[in-house]
């Protein structure tokens, strides 16, 4: 007989068991999570929410389902979000995972739940659960800038299982390469005013407040503290740079490049891990984008990766002429108990929503 139980600090073991025998990408590491949720800046607003759920079968886990809580500012108006993360369930249990998703969708205490990582299979579940999809139609067509070409097209080659990719590598990173010249892919000098910092201080405050106040968006708060908490892990393990863009001493936008191995590929990607800037200024993304290829091709990755459904941030990406390609199935699903909040989510418009939401 399976029973389900919230999840609590002393089950970070148990955590790591459960999603390493099911495969989860990115596992995570119990000394580094429990300092995460001890560091969570949101701990007054969301007293009494779980950070997830554990699926116990005679008192021994064999399933998880994490449970993140997140502000978000929608027009002024402050919801309380549950981000659903890493739904992992042992084999010969999965019938009873069900039990999982529906203690999440029945939590108390928050206005907003959202899965924005959904597997293939959990895509199917939820699509035939008929949840809402987050209307953000070109999510799911990344958009990526080759740096290292050669490297580049044989990892392209061999995921297609092209016969003899590496040989062929050779000419066809060449032919990308002058294609990228002749198409200028990313090349460009950004303003002096786009530069590195090393950390989060109060000018992000500053900048929040503004980024808050411009056209009318669901966004997740994003001030110094919440900032530092979100890219702790990224921070300890040295992969992450802040590039901010700056004009007489004060902050108009910033761009966060998460460093990724990714051993499927054998890539090494620079995600733009976030990407805001005052009222979606479109010199100011364009800067911060060109400064963020440069920052990726000194670190010396193979390529840059950008993920983003809002129209404005997309145009200014698609004029520095990337690659883009289709993930094979949909990711991101929420779900609203206020009908009336549910009518005005219901539009790309609202949406700006990227990595920075996903974990």
């Amino acid at each position: 007989m399976t029973r389900i139980r919230p999840i609590t600090l002393d089950d970070a073991e148990v955590l790591y068991a459960v999603r390493n025998r099911n495969g989860i990408v990115g596992n995570l590491d119990p000394v580094q999570w429990r300092n995460w949720c001890l560091n969570f800046p949101f701990r007054e607003e969301f007293e009494g929410v779980a950070l997830g759920w554990i699926l116990e079968n005679e008192g021994v886990a064999v399933g998880s389902l994490s449970n993140i809580p997140m502000l978000y500012d929608f027009k002024g108006q402050t919801l309380r979000a549950a981000i659903t993360q890493a739904w992992a369930v042992d084999p010969e249990h999965r019938s009873s995972s069900l039990k999982l998703m529906t203690a999440s969708y029945r939590q108390p205490g928050v206005d907003l739940w959202i899965d924005d990582s959904a597997s293939e299979s959990v895509s199917k579940i939820l699509t035939a659960l008929k949840v809402d999809r987050i209307p953000s139609p070109d999510y799911d067509v990344p958009m990526l800038w080759p740096l290292r070409h050669r490297t580049f097209a044989a990892a392209a080659l061999r995921r297609r299982a092209v016969p003899a990719a590496d040989a062929l590598a050779c000419l066809l990173g060449t032919g990308m390469r002058i294609a990228g010249w002749a198409r200028a892919s990313g090349r460009s000098c950004p303003s002096a005013q786009v530069h590195p910092v090393g950390r989060f201080d109060n000018r992000f405050d500053a900048l929040w407040e503004k980024i808050r106040t411009g056209p009318p968006r669901l966004r997740a708060v994003r001030t110094s503290a919440v900032l530092r908490w979100r890219f702790q892990k990224e921070f300890n393990n040295q992969s992450v740079t802040i590039l901010v863009c700056e004009h007489s001493g004060e902050l108009e936008g910033y761009a966060i490049l998460l460093h990724h191995f990714r051993a499927h590929t054998g890539l090494k990607v620079c995600d733009v891990g976030d990407l805001q800037a005052v009222n979606d200024n479109p010199e100011v993304l364009r800067d911060l984008l060109l400064g963020a290829l440069n920052v990726a091709r000194d670190e010396g990755a193979d390529a840059l990766k950008l993920l983003s459904g809002k129209a404005t941030k997309r145009s200014v990406a698609l004029s520095l002429h990337p690659y883009t390609y289709h993930h094979p199935f949909w990711q991101l699903f929420y779900k609203v108990r206020d009908v009336g909040l549910a009518t005005r989510l219901n539009s790309a418009d609202v949406w700006d929503f990227s990595h920075f939401d996903t974990f």
